[in-house]
């Protein structure tokens, strides 16, 4: 993935004030506001001085985690382990299917994509860990705006 794509959308998905904790985490300076941030980040890891790539393998991981959970609601339901497995076990089978989402996730498509994919729900990522099954799944949304 590279570094200026996932710059801008993570400029163009989160709040400045997530994008710059974001940022901190993965060990990037900040500018004044975003567009400069990412500016700055942009020049100075092209210049080669020093070696980012912990920081930008970071920064990747941040935002996959963002993507995963960012400022959504979550609600836990109790349920026991024999019930949790077989549902595990189930979801597990699913298959990630060639996309025009996968092609580019986790950077989204642009408007022109968009406007030529399919109106379906295209699975693009299954992230199991110990605590947790995540399935991430993307599709086209429009919206029409009467004026």
């Amino acid at each position: 993935m590279h570094l200026e794509s996932l710059l801008t959308t993570l400029r163009n998905r989160v709040p400045f004030s997530t994008m710059t904790a974001i940022l901190k985490l993965s060990g990037f300076s900040l500018s004044q506001g975003a567009d400069k941030t990412v500016e700055r980040i942009v020049k100075e890891v092209g210049e080669g001085k020093k070696d980012y790539t912990s920081e930008i393998e970071k920064l990747k991981q941040q935002y996959h985690d963002h993507l995963l959970v960012s400022e959504k609601a979550i609600r836990f339901f109790p349920v026991d382990k024999e019930r949790i497995t077989k549902l595990t076990n189930l979801i597990t089978k699913n298959e990630i299917k060639n996309s025009d989402f996968l092609a580019l996730y986790p950077i989204p498509l642009s408007e022109k994509q968009l406007s030529k994919t399919e109106y379906k729900i295209s699975l693009v990522d299954l992230v199991e860990s110990e605590q947790s099954l995540s399935l991430v799944y993307c599709s086209s949304r429009f919206i029409e705006q009467r004026g």
